[in-house]
Formats: structure tokens, C-alpha cells, sequence
């Protein structure tokens, strides 16, 4: 099921930007406790006569508890993620001091290990089960922010094949075209590559990794999930969130050799100038004349 690790953020946790802070120390001003999900999807088709879209089904789930956020001595303990009001796998945090150390998975055993150099993330670790390292990421640096990721295949043979819990920001960030990635890991072909980064004010305005670009607007209010890195190592929904940017995406973009490709838009509702709620719609064409338009709203809920 999608997520939006974030807020979206989102939809998703990442380094603290502001030189004066450490990357993997995570203080949010306001604590997420638990987000709550609705989601639909109307198929509609067009009608020549009236040149409109008219819906003719709509499959719609209630709103239903999806994450909940623990936390200890101020610094986040664990995550339980839900499937059918249960709680279907754990993630939790092993600091070093007050500094994000590790990331386990409960369901599969995966975990991932974080490097750091002085005040900077310098580098992050996916290994199985069995201890074996499958992937990993390397972080370069241009003052206070990181502007470009080599990404490394360690086990080839395995494909990298991270869980779904423990997934990488880079294959959310690429989306459909993840899979391809990992196939072309497992095949040995492609498995080293970087990823480049374009910021403004505190803020990843776009992404690119060969012929592929990601670019993202953002509103003026506060994201509570900035300076979290776990999100590094979560698969989210809102891509640029990936990054805990100062702000909120509004607007995700999608180019293949320039071209535009996709696009998808963010809409939130406010307390104290930080999100409550955040829907989106994506709109997916199915063939001439008819469409699926997906719909999901998350709701926050922060501690007193």
C-alpha cells in the first residue's frame, strides 16, 4: 500500500539542513503520535455529448489507522505500521547518544546503518537478515546540504532486494522505475550510479538521475518531519519529503528525456502553521476515453 511518509513530507524524514545541526538528530517542535488513512479510486469515462467526466464506479476504503509513532526520552523509539487494524511490522531506532545509529524492520530482519562524518550523514548501509550488506549510499556534500548520492549494488547477485519496509528513497524518488533499477542490478548492469540533487531555500526542487528528473514546489509552512532521517530508508508516496525539506510538496513533477511524464498535486489543511491532513489526486489514463482518478487523504494527530 502507498504511504506518504510525510507530511507530506510524507509522505517523509531525511537530514537536519541548518549547518548548526546534526544530520540523524531528529526534534520536532511537534511529535506525530498517529496518522490515519482514506483512500478512493472513481473510474470514470468521457462523454462526447457532454465533453465531461463522468464517474460510473467508485471503490473507496474508510478512514483506518496506519502508523503509530512511539517515542522515548524525547527521541523516536518506533513506528508500528498497520494492516487491517493491526499492526502488521515495527520499525525501530537505535541511537548512538542522540543520533540515529540504525534502523531495524521486524518483519524481515532487514536493517540499515548510518556513517557519519563530523556533523554529516557520510554514509548508509542495507543489509539482510544474515548480515549480509546489500547496498549502500554514499553522501556528498556542498556546505550544509548534500548535493549528490553514489549509489552502490554490494550484492549483485542478490539484486539488492530490500524490504518494503526498509525500501531506499532512491526507488520511491524514480517510481515506476524502480523495478527496473533493481533488475538491472540483478543483472549486474547498472548497479552503481548517482543521483543529483538541486536545492532552494532548504528545499529539494529537483532530482535527477540520468535521462529521469523529478521536480517539486512546495508551500510556506512548517514540514514536522524535517531532520528525520529515517525517512531515508522508508518508501513514501510524496518523494521530495524523502528529503525532511523545510516545507511541504504541493507539486511533483515527473520527466523522461525532458519530456513531462507524470504530475501530482499535494493539498493541506493547517494548525499552527503545521499539517493536519494532506490529500492528493493522481490521475491515471487507462485507455481513450476513460481514466482512474486516485484519491487519499492522511490525517495527523500530534501529542499534547
Amino acid at each position: 500500500m502507498k504511504r506518504i511518509v510525510t507530511l507530506i513530507a510524507m509522505a517523509a524524514m531525511a537530514l537536519t539542513l541548518a549547518s548548526c545541526k546534526k544530520d540523524g538528530v531528529y526534534k520536532p517542535e511537534y511529535r506525530i503520535s498517529t496518522i490515519y488513512e482514506y483512500s478512493s479510486v472513481e473510474y470514470q469515462r468521457y462523454v462526447d455529448s457532454s465533453h465531461l467526466w463522468h464517474t460510473y464506479h467508485v471503490d473507496s476504503v474508510g478512514s483506518h489507522i496506519v502508523e503509530r509513532w512511539n517515542w522515548k526520552d524525547k527521541n523516536l523509539d518506533h513506528i508500528d505500521y498497520y494492516a487491517n487494524g493491526r499492526v502488521d511490522y515495527t520499525i525501530d531506532m537505535v541511537y548512538d547518544g542522540k543520533r540515529l545509529a540504525r534502523v531495524n524492520n521486524s518483519k524481515d530482519k532487514t536493517y540499515a546503518l548510518m556513517e557519519y562524518d563530523g556533523r554529516r550523514l557520510d554514509k548508509m548501509t542495507f543489509y539482510d537478515k544474515n548480515g549480509n550488506a546489500l547496498k549502500s549510499y554514499t553522501f556528498h556534500h556542498d556546505d550544509h546540504i548534500f548535493s549528490s548520492i553514489d549509489v552502490e549494488v554490494v550484492d549483485k547477485k542478490s539484486g539488492a532486494e530490500v524490504s518494503d519496509a526498509l525500501e531506499t528513497f532512491v526507488l520511491n524518488i524514480f517510481g515506476d522505475d524502480s523495478k527496473a533499477l533493481l533488475r538491472a542490478a540483478k543483472n549486474g548492469k547498472g548497479s552503481n550510479y548517482t543521483i543529483t540533487l538541486k536545492w532552494k531555500d532548504d528545499n529539494v526542487v529537483s532530482v535527477r538521475h540520468e535521462n529521469i528528473q523529478r521536480d517539486f514546489k512546495y508551500d510556506s509552512k512548517k514540514n514536522p518531519m524535517k531532520g528525520l532521517l529515517l525517512s531515508l530508508v522508508m518508501p513514501g508516496e510524496n518523494e521530495a519529503a524523502t528529503f525532511g525539506n523545510a516545507n511541504n510538496v504541493t507539486t511533483a513533477i515527473l520527466f523522461r528525456d525532458g519530456n513531462e511524464e507524470s504530475k501530482k498535486r499535494y493539498s493541506y489543511t493547517y494548525s499552527d502553521d503545521i499539517p493536519v491532513s494532506c490529500s492528493s489526486i493522481d490521475i491515471e489514463s487507462v485507455s481513450a476515453g476513460y481514466r482512474n482518478v486516485h484519491t487519499e487523504m492522511q490525517n495527523y494527530y500530534y501529542e499534547e
